[in-house]
């Protein structure tokens, strides 16, 4: 008996009202994690049936359709890219202040072509549009376009306008890795320590392991 009303409860709830359960969702999500992209899509498509109008299900549906693409003959990936660029901008109308859906169209207009939907001045829209909503956010990703662009100097400047406005771990880490991508090993490793947490300390015993010079070094990171 308790079961039962408690069941009742939860279906009648205002909270389940007002965000329905999204089952397909889930499940699109739990396919995506191992690598299982087909099946994400599918379920991914299901879901928006049912949802339209969710910015969420049609982000993590580009995403899948993303990862399919870098997964596919080139055939394929050029057949694919419409379909990513419809799902992001989708969840960008959809939801304008998700920071992640904006984070993930800029990055498909940095990487795509011209001719398929991609420009570096939409990747700068969307960048201002980030800034609006959190000015360290806003600055790394004007990083990623300055470093596309090569201007590497001002790419290292936002990167230090990011941590300085909000310096939490995962900013330095996108300094250390800008520095590892430019060989400047001593910086990168100042960077990680700086962040001071245990994923950046895993990231920098990576990078040791890398050089090749520094393994026992590396090790003990690991061992900490």
């Amino acid at each position: 008996m308790i079961n039962i009303l408690l069941a009742v409860a939860l279906v009648t709830s205002p909270a389940l009202a007002e965000h329905p359960p999204k089952p397909h969702l889930t499940a699109g999500k739990l396919a995506y994690s191992p690598g299982n992209y087909d099946k994400a899509i599918h379920e991914f498509k299901r879901s928006i049936r049912e949802h339209p109008d969710s910015g969420e299900i049609w982000m993590w549906l580009g995403r899948s359709l993303g990862r399919n693409a870098e997964n596919s003959n080139p055939l394929r990936a050029a057949f694919l890219v419409g379909e990513i660029r419809l799902a992001f901008e989708k969840a960008v109308e959809l939801d304008p202040k998700n920071l992640d859906a904006r984070g993930d169209l800029l990055e498909f207009y940095l990487e795509a072509p011209g001719a398929f939907g991609g420009g570096i001045d939409k990747a700068r829209a969307q960048a201002e549009e980030i800034a609006k909503l959190n000015a360290a956010d806003g600055s790394e990703v004007r990083s990623k376009i300055y470093e596309q662009e090569e201007k590497f100097v001002h790419a290292e400047q936002e990167l230090k306008s990011a941590i300085t406005v909000d310096p939490k771990p995962a900013r330095y880490r996108e300094l250390a890795m800008f520095y590892e991508r430019r060989k400047n090993y001593p910086e990168m490793e100042a960077a990680f320590r700086k962040a001071g947490d245990l994923k950046s300390q895993y990231y920098l015993a990576a990078a040791l392991y890398a050089q090749g010079q520094r393994a026992v070094e590396a090790e003990a990171l690991v061992r900490k």
